[in-house]
Formats: structure tokens, C-alpha cells, sequence
């Protein structure tokens, strides 16, 4: 359940990243690439977790935030109750 207190994201903001995203999803692949580049070089261990043709992990990712971004205003859809897995309350904000 998302709480009434947490800051609410306004029309304005979420058409503006509608609209950012849309500007960078021609580039896509390479955005998604320099994602796990970076991912990698911080967290090397994690490499191992990932095939090693990446090309559908890219698509995978973007397609995901094109998901995120296509539904900001249905955040109820991202609510979940963490404090059941056992984690603090203050861990998790939407």
C-alpha cells in the first residue's frame, strides 16, 4: 500500500519523462550497454549471473523501464508490502 505521506509525482513530472525516454529510446541498445559496462566494472561478480550475449539482456532491461515509464500513473502497481519479506519500513519507497 503506498502511503499518503510519500511525495507524490505530478502530471507535469511524469509526462516529462514520457517524454525524455521517448527521446532516448532510438539509442537504446547503446544506453543499455553502457548500463551493464558500468554494472560490471562495479560489481565484476555479477557478470557471471548474465549470458554472455547480452543483446537480450539489453532489450530486457529497457523493455522493463519502457514498462515503468508507460505506467507512472498507476503506481499502485508497484506497491508492495516489503515489511512481510522482513524488511524495515524505511527501506522501500515508491
Amino acid at each position: 500500500m503506498i502511503q499518503d505521506t510519500l511525495i507524490r509525482m505530478t502530471p507535469k513530472q511524469a509526462d516529462l519523462i514520457r517524454r525524455s525516454f521517448d527521446a532516448i529510446w532510438p539509442v537504446r541498445r547503446k544506453i543499455a550497454s553502457r548500463f551493464y559496462r558500468c554494472f560490471f566494472e562495479l560489481a565484476p561478480d555479477a557478470q557471471r549471473l548474465f549470458p554472455s550475449d547480452m543483446e537480450r539482456q539489453h532489450l530486457k532491461l529497457m523493455d522493463m523501464i519502457a514498462v515503468i515509464v508507460g505506467a507512472l500513473d498507476e503506481r499502485e502497481l508497484f506497491s508492495v508490502d516489503h515489511q512481510s519479506y522482513g524488511s524495515p519500513a524505511c527501506t522501500f519507497r515508491c
